[in-house]
């Protein structure tokens, strides 16, 4: 974070599409403020030849954003980013990245979609495929559109995922991220872990979680133990229990180690990312 900096940063990105409409405005209405920076970042294709809707093309997203940001906030503590994508670069997001590194941001916000996806298509858009292989990172992805002023409790519910094993933290990254976003006062958090059995090692691993969340000053936090189902994979059940559980969840966390599975369609996280029904805070572990 810059010297003048007081809290976080924040990179959104903009395509002038649904989920990108949804991630700025939850960024203002839950993640923002007072003091905080934010980079509003599109990366614009450099096919000239390809139709772009009107209110996706750069000149109009420039225009909306710096018509919202010139009422609310100082000029320092904004900034648009208006940049090409740069020749040899696969996908966007890598110009995205660079951008984000450069400006040591907190976190990046992304639309689980963009304008040019098919939603209907139970797939990870190159972009976010992109972003798990690479991306170092946390980034929230947004799925739908969860305000705490549209909420009975004036707070939203954030499900950590932990790993049972005390000797294995992943889960600390995403929690102490999301600890940075959390209303204390009214936002439910919520510690689960997957298992067979409840043991002494895995008591330890809620006592733990607990600990962080008083002497973080949340005022309303519990765990859950979820008896393992061997018939769907972990990323699976996660989904399952956010989906159809009888708690409304609003926010995951993960913390999830890059480089341990060969395969990332392996990793628990990609299930979690496809299937369930709300917005994820993916927080990889760095390894380089």
């Amino acid at each position: 974070m810059d010297q003048n900096q007081s809290k976080n940063s924040w990179c959104v990105t903009i395509d002038g599409s649904k989920f990108s409409n949804y991630g700025w405005e939850m960024t203002l209405e839950n993640l923002l403020k007072g003091g905080d920076q934010i980079y509003i970042v599109h990366i614009s294709s450099n096919d000239d030849s390809r139709v772009i809707p009107y209110e996706s093309q750069p000149l109009t997203l420039k225009s909306k954003y710096e018509t919202i940001c010139k009422g609310k906030y100082p000029p320092l503590n904004y900034q648009i980013i208006l940049e090409k994508r740069s020749k040899g670069n696969d996908h966007a997001l890598e110009d995205l990245y660079r951008i984000a590194k450069s400006k040591n941001v907190t976190c990046i916000v992304m639309g689980f979609q963009g304008h040019k996806a098919n939603v209907e298509k139970k797939e990870l858009s190159k972009g976010i495929q992109y972003m798990i292989q690479n991306i170092r990172i946390p980034v929230l992805i947004v799925k739908e559109l969860t305000l705490r002023k549209e909420s009975d409790t004036k707070g939203l519910n954030w499900l950590i995922c932990c790993n049972p094993s005390r000797n294995s933290r992943t889960y600390l990254n995403s929690l102490k991220v999301a600890l940075t976003q959390i209303d204390k006062q009214h936002d439910m958090v919520i510690g689960m872990t997957i298992t067979k059995y409840q043991t002494a090692e895995k008591m330890l691993v809620q006592e733990d979680f607990e600990n962080i969340c008083k002497e973080s000053g949340i005022k309303n936090c519990s765990f859950r133990y979820v008896l393992d189902d061997k018939s769907f994979s972990i990323g699976q059940q996660v989904a399952n229990y956010v989906n159809f559980g009888e708690e409304r969840i609003d926010f995951v966390g993960l913390g999830y180690p890059i480089g341990k599975y060969e395969n990332v369609d392996d990793a628990p996280a990609i299930n979690i990312i496809k299937i369930a029904i709300t917005n994820v805070l993916f927080c990889p572990l760095k390894t380089n």
